[in-house]
């Protein structure tokens, strides 16, 4: 029995969507060789990759985590802010000071895994990379905590030091000289009071803990050969620190001038290509399954809905 003949409004749909869906990705896995042609485009990490750099806390948060295991790969969209990122650090050289690098941007534009997709371009290229990951989960919680008995005043985080140095380990199996010093949400170190206490019952406050000064301390630049990439989050920080996520704000006078010079570069909510790219992704991978939501009407009612912001977007198509 022959099918029925599509008409022609709703062939044409089909073949622009599979169409769309051919060019929301980049065939070159490889962060070096990214260009702005890439541009709002996918590229998938290697599983052997993944194995040999990213094992451990995910760097990119577990709700990203939890996406990632659905969509059964681990693919990051070349973004500008990755692509000066990435650029600032092959000027790394010996005897020039360490390059510091501030990724700023409102809530959910892509701060963190622009800064993933630097930390996998440091990693391919063998640089010896020390990632904190997100501090602020080193603080959220009531972790183990022992005064250091070597930083007089300071405390120790055991299990968070024990993970960061299994990390460590990992990830520079192969390494170069160059040496890549990332921390996301980089404000909290400063303005951060956690839920562990001291025996007199008070809060410690994060930069009272051992790693936080051994982290602060690397943030000079009487260092060469390396560069240290950090974001600065909204989020990350005190509920009566929130009213800008510009740097200098985020930072504070102190922050602000332990980092200083670095340089800005913002990280914007999508672009028109980056949205539809990322529509796109979602639908090949089977996220995005509403045939309404997969319309040219229903795409622009997600666009305005979303703003397109990354995270908004992701929210939104969650139940879809």
């Amino acid at each position: 029995m022959m099918r029925p003949a599509l008409n022609s409004s709703l062939q044409s749909f089909l073949l622009g969507s599979i169409r769309r869906i051919s060019h929301c990705r980049t065939s070159q896995a490889d962060p070096s060789c990214h260009t702005l042609q890439d541009e709002g485009l996918f590229y998938t990490i290697p599983e052997d990759e993944m194995k040999d750099f990213f094992q451990g806390e995910p760097l990119w948060g577990r709700e990203h985590d939890k996406q990632r295991k659905t969509f059964q790969e681990m693919s990051l969209m070349v973004r500008r802010p990755a692509l000066e990122a990435i650029n600032c650090l092959k000027q790394a050289r010996p005897g020039f000071p360490s390059l510091h690098l501030v990724l700023y941007g409102r809530d959910g534009a892509g701060k963190t895994m622009s800064l993933v997709n630097t930390i996998h371009f440091a990693l391919k290229n063998k640089w010896f990379a020390i990632n904190a990951g997100l501090c602020s989960y080193w603080f959220k919680f009531k972790w183990e905590t022992a005064p250091s008995e070597t930083m007089e005043g300071l405390y120790n985080l055991p299990m968070m030091g024990v993970q960061l140095l299994a990390q460590i380990k990992l990830q520079n199996a192969q390494l170069l000289c160059k040496t890549l010093i990332t921390v996301d949400g980089v404000n909290n170190l400063w303005y951060g009071r956690t839920q562990m206490k001291k025996l007199d019952k008070s809060h410690i406050h994060s930069p009272e803990f051992s790693l936080s000064q051994l982290l602060l301390r690397s943030f000079t630049n009487d260092w060469s050969n390396g560069a240290v990439v950090v974001t600065v989050d909204r989020l990350a920080g005190q509920p009566d620190r929130r009213e800008s996520y510009m740097p200098r704000y985020l930072l504070g006078k102190e922050g602000f001038e332990k980092l200083d010079p670095f340089i800005p570069i913002h990280v914007g909510n999508y672009t028109e290509r980056e949205f539809y790219s990322c529509v796109n992704y979602y639908t090949d991978r089977l996220w995005l399954q509403n045939p309404a939501a997969q319309t040219p009407e229903g795409q622009k009612e997600l666009e305005f809905l979303s703003g397109r912001n990354p995270r908004d977007l992701k929210t939104l198509c969650d139940p879809l």
